[in-house]
């Protein structure tokens, strides 16, 4: 009866896990391609201007604010000269990178036969939301940033999955020195925490019992690789902190830093508490003592399983704790490194310790962490099936902050989008465009990307400003069952000082959906409430013409089809919604509205303008 009761539990376990796995997947690939940013965001402004201005190795040597950045930076300089600048290769390839990052740590953990199918499924789970939980998107988000980040992590399983062949009786020995030496040097030459996967290693072959020579080989790949960061040029705008200035932070403060890391540690647990609790909630607990003491007691339990490995090195024979050593020792040092870096930021700003772009390397401490307590639970009785049921409902635990994580995404996607038009079109829409960056960096660049055609310039809108519309598409229209409706929604400036106005509406194509196409999607549609009869889309691309037929602006709509709001945004998204500017704006005319995907509409939308009178912004 027992063993009954206990195959039961376990294939109850597995469906669940497989189930978990899954969802988490799908969801987590699908967050990545439709939130992630689609245009130069955030610090990427000033990344690229310097790409565009200097040679392309003067840009891909030096350390930019004190990390190393070679690999990414040769990225930056391909993407410019043969993608356009576009961000969409970035997004594709981080994409790529987390999945076979993943698949890398799968492979680790799945060829342990010391422990059973359901432990190991287990594990698959832990690696599988350590790597597509959307809390850490922040960094996944922003394509650019995420292919870093990765090329930091990707490279380091590569290292991972060669080091146990690096045994002196190894027959493979010059094979594996060879491949760990590639892993961790691109990922130390990929970002700041790259570095940690020196002494990870080191850590690693030691607790593993791989041998003197073995250790010898790692540690002088160490030395050279620090020698190699620092004889990389310094940052041409001196932003970075001296070893002096560390040392004086570190000194001043050391139970600050401590208090730095445990918050560090905490803050991703605290996150997901948070998004149960409420959603205007994840500051308030994140700058509370919770991520504080999950931090301490993550620290401690992590610090003693960690010291019980290395002083027994028993590691070597078994994969899954081989593994949760590795991420947890490495992540470990990374935090320890972002720290250092960073003490002289947090001593004036302390609550940065809790900044959800340094999720990335948090998550995986708690990764290798519940590995190692999962091992720890497949060899003790009773502590087996209270870690399995923990590891479970973390998928249910998880979820509240994935999908507001993945809906805020969107809705910075959205507005980036929008502040991309209003460049497109000319026009100085001051509040979208703080959702890219600072004014000054976006007015430094963009007369570089405008004229060569880089990124949201890159498809040639801005050249359609001043054309008659008849000589668009070679005059080419047709009807296309528009309907929708739009107005005047704000006045502003175009960047010469000329008037100019926002405008913003709605509009759906009715289009015939394929029987075969509706047929597949509607039991799915019933799942989730709403049967899908018809197609319903809103054109992406779009012009404002004048009562003369010359075309004042162009507009955009980021739609995404009724089937995907559904399923992955549970119908939060507004996907009928466009909007655009109007360039030399006079409010005597009267301006129509156009879609403009390959061929003009016959029907025409014309702009409202409001009784109310608007204020300029």
């Amino acid at each position: 009866m027992k063993c009954d009761l206990s195959r039961a539990a376990n294939l109850v376990a597995e469906v669940w896990i497989a189930v978990a796995i899954l969802f988490y997947s799908i969801s987590g690939l699908g967050y990545l391609y439709f939130g992630s940013v689609s245009v130069i965001y955030s610090d990427l402004w000033r990344i690229f201007q310097r790409c565009l201005t200097l040679s392309w190795l003067r840009f891909a040597l030096p350390r930019w604010n004190d990390h190393p950045c070679f690999f990414p930076n040769l990225l930056g300089i391909i993407d410019l000269h043969f993608f356009h600048g576009k961000q969409a290769p970035f997004i594709l390839l981080g994409i790529v990178l987390t999945i076979a990052t993943t698949l890398i740590l799968l492979v680790l953990i799945w060829r342990d036969k010391a422990v059973g199918t359901t432990s190991r499924m287990v594990a698959a789970l832990i690696v599988v939301m350590s790597n597509f939980w959307l809390g850490r998107d922040t960094t996944t988000a922003i394509g650019f940033f995420n292919c870093f980040s990765y090329l930091v992590l990707c490279p380091l399983a590569v290292a991972f999955l060669w080091l146990p062949k690096l045994r002196s009786d190894s027959p493979h020995f010059w094979g594996a020195a060879v491949a760990v030496l590639i892993g961790g040097f691109v990922a130390s030459l990929s970002y700041g925490t790259g570095l940690a996967v020196w002494p990870a290693l080191l850590l690693l072959a030691w607790a593993a019992r791989l041998g003197t020579r073995s250790l010898v080989v790692l540690l002088i790949y160490s030395i050279i690789a620090v020698i190699l960061m620092y004889m990389l040029p310094l940052p041409p705008d001196q932003t970075f902190y001296s070893v002096r200035q560390l040392v004086e932070a570190a000194a001043a403060a050391p139970v600050s830093m401590l208090s730095w890391l445990c918050r560090l540690i905490g803050s991703p647990v605290a996150y997901v508490i948070a998004g149960w609790v409420s959603q205007q909630s994840p500051s308030l607990i994140a700058e509370s003592w919770i991520p504080l003491w999950i931090g301490v007691a993550g620290l401690v339990l992590a610090i003693v399983a960690v010291a019980s490995s290395v002083i027994k090195r028993n590691i070597g024979q078994n994969c899954l704790k081989f593994t949760g050593f590795a991420l947890i020792t490495f992540a470990l040092f990374a935090m320890i490194i972002i720290i250092i870096g960073r003490a002289p930021s947090f001593r004036d700003m302390p609550s940065e310790a809790n900044a959800p772009r340094y999720f990335f390397w948090s998550t995986l401490f708690w990764g290798g962490f519940l590995l190692l307590m999962l091992e720890r639970g497949a060899k003790t009785r009773y502590l087996r099936w209270p870690i399995f049921v923990i590891v479970l409902a973390i998928p249910i635990l998880a979820w509240p902050s994935h999908f507001s994580s993945a809906v805020a995404d969107r809705f910075v996607r959205v507005n980036c989008e929008v502040a991309a038009t209003s460049l497109i079109d000319g026009v100085r829409d001051v509040k979208q465009l703080s959702f890219l960056a600072e004014l000054e960096q976006i007015d430094a660049l963009v007369p570089l990307l405008r004229s060569d055609r880089l990124d949201m310039f890159a498809d040639g809108l801005q050249d359609w400003i001043g054309l008659n519309e008849t000589t668009l598409f070679g005059g080419k229209h047709k009807p296309e069952k528009l309907t929708g409706q739009c107005s005047v929604d704000a006045l502003l400036q175009c960047d010469n000082g000329a008037p100019a106005a926002r405008v913003v509406g709605q509009a759906i194509e009715k289009r015939r959906l394929n029987p075969i196409i509706r047929w597949a999607i509607t039991p799915v549609s019933w799942i989730f409430g709403q049967q899908i009869k018809k197609g319903h889309l809103t054109p992406k691309t779009w012009v404002i013409v004048d009562p003369a037929g010359v075309i004042r602006g162009v507009a955009r709509a980021w739609p995404v089809s009724p089937f995907i709001n559904r399923i992955f945004y549970r119908g939060k998204l507004n996907t009928t919604d466009f909007v655009g500017y109007i360039r030399d704006y006079n409010p005597e005319l009267k301006y129509v509205v156009r879609s403009a995907d390959g061929v003009l509409s016959d029907e025409k939308i014309p702009v409202q303008i409001p009784v109310a009178k608007l204020t300029m912004l």
